[in-house]
């Protein structure tokens, strides 16, 4: 991660997209065990207890991260961005998704989280921050439609529910988020934005997974729900933001949510590893075509 700004040196986002949409692309593989992961551990654990338990863990690890490093407070401008980012990362999008896979299957909810790259150029642009221009907005929209239709032929005959519901609302959550986290992360660096982003949440997370804990005691669990437990905080709440918010700082928010398009297929292929889910013949076609239009968004 070396080509990441310091703390005290703004980021000129946009200037190198191949290597940050490389570096993002690193992030979203990490992401993309998210569901799987949020699927194994829904189904002992109580959701709201995992994502609460999970950005307690993770805050822990950055804390010390920050430590060792000796990292500086960020700038005081920054810290609204870093404040809105963690109502969306490290809250809004957890506990959404969370309860979401208490409910349904890890490939069902890929189906709305494919979403996400677009909402998140939506966000960037309501927010001001980045104005894509209309080949840009035509392979963003065009790359949301190709997974959307390939996951809903490939789920055909499963009616909307809540969980559907719960994952929309977790797009609009992970879509705001990325924006006002990929903002901060231009000013201080990919690794700096999650670790502060987890620390500003601390008086809220920390109180409300003990309390959790305390007040509903989770019941004995096997190894593996515990690991993605581990794996939800370490990974998808914490290194896999180093790689995706430092891929924004370099190239470009809107740009660099781009790569997402690809997270549904590597969360297929995991779950079809380690869940046993089915993964059709089309699958690789798509998922290469895709690939080519995340070239052109480039």
């Amino acid at each position: 991660m070396n080509d990441l700004p310091p703390p005290s040196t703004p980021a000129t986002p946009g200037t190198r997209p191949s290597l940050g949409m490389a570096i993002g692309l690193i992030g979203v593989a990490i992401f993309a065990l998210s569901l799987p992961m949020n699927r194994v551990a829904a189904q002992v654990f109580d959701p709201v207890w995992v994502a609460m338990i999970r950005a307690a863990i993770a805050t822990v690890l950055a804390a010390m991260v920050l430590l060792t490093m000796r990292c500086p407070v960020p700038p005081r401008a920054v810290w609204p961005q870093l404040a809105l980012a963690a109502t969306c990362v490290v809250f809004g999008f957890p506990i959404l998704t969370s309860m979401a896979m208490a409910g349904t299957t890890a490939s069902v909810g890929a189906v709305v989280i494919a979403l996400l790259p677009l909402a998140t150029v939506i966000a960037t642009t309501v927010l001001g921050q980045q104005r894509p221009s209309a080949p840009f907005w035509v392979c963003a929209v065009l790359g949301a439609a190709v997974v959307v239709v390939f996951s809903v032929l490939r789920h055909k005959g499963s009616a909307p529910g809540l969980d559907d519901a719960l994952l929309a609302l977790a797009v609009i959550s992970g879509g705001f988020g990325y924006a006002w986290g990929g903002m901060a992360a231009a000013r201080i660096g990919g690794w700096q934005t999650i670790c502060w982003t987890l620390i500003i949440a601390a008086p809220v997370s920390m109180p409300l997974a003990i309390g959790w804990a305390v007040l509903a005691p989770q019941p004995p669990a096997p190894l593996t729900a515990w690991l993605a437990v581990v794996y939800l905080a370490a990974g998808s709440q914490l290194i896999g933001f180093f790689f995706f918010y430092g891929g924004m700082a370099i190239g470009g928010v809107a740009r660099v949510s781009q790569v997402q398009l690809l997270q549904l297929f590597i969360t297929l292929a995991f779950s079809a590893a380690f869940l046993g889910e089915e993964v059709e013949s089309g699958f690789w076609f798509t998922a290469v075509f895709v690939v080519l239009i995340v070239a052109a968004a480039r």
